[in-house]
């Protein structure tokens, strides 16, 4: 009897430190994904950031082009438009950023 219930906490060892294992393996891989999430935002919002200065600028030359008769109303507000989008890009690129940063915090159990 006394070595059944031996053979069954042994039992009940082994398989409480597989589901501890497999939890280990769960966060360290929910990690990795939390910061594989951030790098990736973060570069996307580089790339936004630098889209939008190249639109500004693309917009300063389409309106002074303009200004000197060599554009149309068209090109300049094509400009405007890319300009536009890139700020909107940009504004999605932080949200993404801060959201990944909020995540990969919750992963390491910052929050």
């Amino acid at each position: 009897m006394t070595r059944a219930k031996a053979g069954s906490v042994v039992a009940e060892a082994e398989a409480v430190k597989e589901q501890r294992e497999d939890a280990r393996t769960l966060v360290q891989l929910d990690v990795q994904r939390a910061v594989s999430l951030e790098v990736d935002a973060a570069e996307r919002l580089q790339v936004a950031q630098t889209a939008l200065a190249s639109a500004n600028e693309y917009l300063t030359i389409q309106r002074d082009r303009y200004r000197n008769g060599l554009a149309n109303q068209t090109e300049v507000l094509a400009a405007e438009t890319r300009r536009a989008d890139s700020q909107r890009n940009l504004y999605t690129a932080r949200y993404d950023h801060a959201l990944a940063v909020v995540r990969l915090k919750r992963a390491t159990g910052e929050l």
